[in-house]
């Protein structure tokens, strides 16, 4: 038994462990805010933010004359776009305005996961999740960049669960109702998070099935429904005030993309999945960026390839020590926990388009919960003779996992600062952004898709900004935009340099021809390059 001072020394070393974590966390996630550069999904939100029917979002509704949009799209909701429109009315859109603020949310997030898992199982686990996830590169870089969007999610997920915990505890109404509001909220945020409800219905039941099963009584049950109403309750207004398109849901036919799912699962967790995907790797290196700092983390990345961290080797000792893990008092938790994360991957996988990064990214902080969990159980159940060499045991695990994990996002972080974003990540947005606010053109008609969002962003929605519709299947909508926008004066055309992969080559030769039938000549007015030299977007104009 501990003394009642070596335990309060213990909980303020773990609080002391959890809030340099959460610290370092967030000073991590705000490094180089600006690289890369916004990407066209990440600040998707902003068609809430900046409500207008002719510039994006699926719902709105008018209140005192002004529209609201309650869905960006049929099923992403505009609970994001709320939130930036009042950071807005004190910060200036920048990328600064858009990654620091989910940063923090993210640190909040951990501190919930520490509570979460204290409650749950005991303060050395909570301590050693936060570790593990706070330094975890696919959990720092999906919530800096949050393009799925998933903080949201996360926070939704693990605040609705401590709240039904303490629902548990309390057995007051109240702490029900407040669980399914934030769930519905996150039903709201986006409709993905129904696979996380699906995962927690049925981890619970295999879990808990006594509890489970208990009669709810019609009164707990309807402020469950009443909770979840509640807070999805502008996505219900938008599916039955408006006729949404559907959702088109098809299930995967055949076994290679779920070998892709399973493939991309793994690179998720050992945190090389934004590999050639997030910096511009296959361009020509250049020089060494400014600073110490940087050039120390570019050193780092040696080869230009991510080292895996450790987390997959841990999930697999985690498992094969199942069979004594659950022979401890917390045997239930690491189950739950465990059959949490696979059946939110097993519900995705089916679904055509499930299981990218994005939504695999959903399961995060949990894998590291189930890693946490199992160390602690296993310390606890081996080392009960010598509790100080059990101890050093592990905080030298949790080190070591952390250790691997920093290595990747250091190399991450070198990656982007030495070679740029690729093309849809680009710096070269700001200085787009720049060009087109100097020049001032009577309309902007963008012709690539993967623009407009950052730019209706980064200018506070001032750009007279256009995007033809994509001449992919039936261009005629795509001829009828130019040839409107020919009759405009001061009209210029945006999009990708032709060399680059997000340039459309049909739009092109369409504008061209549609000009040219005008009896106008097209010229290039701008090329705008990037940090590295490399051009990536033009500028057309028509004489």
């Amino acid at each position: 038994m501990l003394s009642g001072r070596t335990a309060t020394r213990n909980s303020l070393r773990g609080k002391l462990a959890v809030g340099f974590a959460i610290f370092a966390f967030v000073c991590l996630g705000c490094l180089w805010i600006d690289r890369p550069g916004l990407q066209y999904d990440e600040t998707l939100f902003v068609a809430a933010s900046y409500p207008n029917p002719q510039r994006g979002g699926s719902g709105f509704i008018e209140v005192r004359g002004q529209p609201v949009c309650l869905m960006v799209m049929p099923y992403l909701g505009a609970l994001k776009g709320w939130l930036y429109r009042l950071i807005f009315e004190f910060a200036t859109p920048s990328a600064a305005a858009v990654r620091v603020p989910v940063v923090l949310l993210g640190g909040f997030t951990l501190l919930l996961l520490f509570f979460f898992a204290r409650r749950v199982f005991d303060a050395p686990t909570g301590v050693t999740a936060v570790v593990l996830a706070a330094s975890d590169p696919a959990f720092l870089f999906t919530t800096r960049l949050d393009w799925g969007p998933v903080v949201l999610q996360r926070l939704c997920l693990l605040a609705g669960c401590l709240l039904l915990l303490r629902w548990r505890e309390r057995r007051a109404a109240r702490w029900l109702f407040a669980a399914f509001v934030v769930f519905g909220a996150g039903l709201f945020d986006k409709l993905t998070f129904a696979w996380i409800i699906l995962a927690l219905l049925f981890a619970g039941l295999i879990v808990f099935p006594k509890e489970s099963t208990a009669r709810p009584g019609w009164k707990t049950a309807g402020i469950a429904v009443a909770g979840i109403v509640a807070g999805c309750a502008p996505l219900l207004v938008y599916r039955f005030t408006s006729t949404p398109p559907a959702l088109g849901l098809r299930w995967e036919s055949s076994a290679l993309p779920y070998l892709a799912k399973l493939s991309m699962l793994h690179h998720s967790l050992d945190g090389t999945i934004f590999q050639n995907w997030l910096a511009h790797v296959a361009a020509p290196q250049p020089a060494l960026p400014d600073g110490w700092l940087a050039r120390w983390v570019c050193s780092l990345t040696g080869d230009n390839l991510i080292n895996p961290t450790w987390l997959p080797w841990a999930l697999a000792a985690a498992v094969l020590i199942l069979p004594w893990t659950l022979h401890t008092p917390h045997r239930r938790g690491v189950l739950f926990v465990l059959l949490f994360s696979i059946s939110t991957v097993a519900v995705m996988l089916p679904v055509e388009f499930g299981g990218s990064a994005h939504h695999l990214a959903l399961i995060l902080p949990f894998p590291q919960l189930f890693v946490a969990a199992s160390l602690t159980c296993a310390v606890a159940r081996w080392g009960k003779a010598k509790p100080g060499a059990a101890f050093a045991v592990l905080a030298g695990a949790a080190c070591l996992l952390a250790f691997t994990n920093l290595r990747a996002v250091g190399q991450q972080y070198g990656q982007i600062l030495r070679f740029g974003g690729t093309p849809p990540w680009s710096e070269a947005i700001y200085e787009l952004r720049d060009v087109l606010e100097a020049s001032r053109p009577g309309s902007i008609v963008l012709l690539d898709w993967g623009i407009a969002s950052q730019l209706r962003l980064l200018s506070s929605d001032r750009l007279p900004l256009k995007e033809a519709p994509q001449p992919a299947g039936e261009p005629r909508y795509f001829v009828e935009a130019i040839q409107q926008a020919l009759e405009e004066p001061g009209a210029v055309y945006v999009g990708y340099e032709s060399s680059v992969s997000g340039a459309n080559p049909l739009s092109r030769s369409l504008l061209k021809e549609t000009a040219e039938a005008a009896g106008r000549r097209l010229r290039r007015a701008r090329l705008v390059r990037d940090a590295q030299t490399r051009p990536i977007f033009e500028i057309l104009a028509a004489e």
